[in-house]
């Protein structure tokens, strides 16, 4: 067996849990978040001034509240699972990072005591990642198996608008 085939079957393996909650399918992309998430608003939002960032009042998206509780870490960006302590371990990642960045990135601000209104506000988000080569690394480890993870430093950035605001 290569050693693509190996952590492969180590990722299904890690992933049972996962079908076990009835999610049937699954992505490991190898770009990891370890922090440093900026998310400004161009109006006040949630008791914080226009073009403050927002990144304090970010949590887990609630979907995932329960992988959450069960890995004992609290992911951002990723869906609770891709977790270093999850799907790091089974390919193992030897970097540090608090998520994996899954094929969409979801987040939530939980309403608190603001009254959420239909007046709509403008965003810009950014996220400082590492975008790992993965492949490239375990080709690599054939001839040294002592080679370094190769990866790029990136900023995933977007501007959006919703229909909502807190107040």
């Amino acid at each position: 067996m290569n050693e693509f085939e190996r952590v492969h079957q180590e990722t299904c393996n890690a992933y049972l849990p996962v079908y076990k909650s009835g999610r049937y399918s699954f992505d490991v992309i190898t770009i990891l978040y370890n922090g440093g998430m900026s998310l400004v608003c161009d109006s006040e939002f949630a008791g914080h001034p226009a073009g403050e960032n927002l990144a304090s009042v970010i949590t887990c998206f609630p979907w995932y509240d329960g992988l959450v509780e069960q890995s004992g870490e609290n992911p951002i960006i990723a869906d609770g699972f891709n977790t270093p302590s999850n799907v790091g371990k089974s390919i193992e990642m030897p970097m540090d990072y608090i998520s994996m960045v899954g094929g969409t990135i979801k987040f939530s601000i939980p309403k608190g005591d603001y009254e959420l209104l239909h007046t709509g506000a403008n965003f810009r988000l950014e996220i400082p990642v590492k975008v790992v080569d993965y492949l490239t690394w375990l080709n690599d480890k054939i001839s040294d198996p002592d080679a370094e993870m190769p990866y790029r430093d990136e900023v995933l950035k977007c501007s959006f608008r919703t229909n909502w605001t807190l107040r």
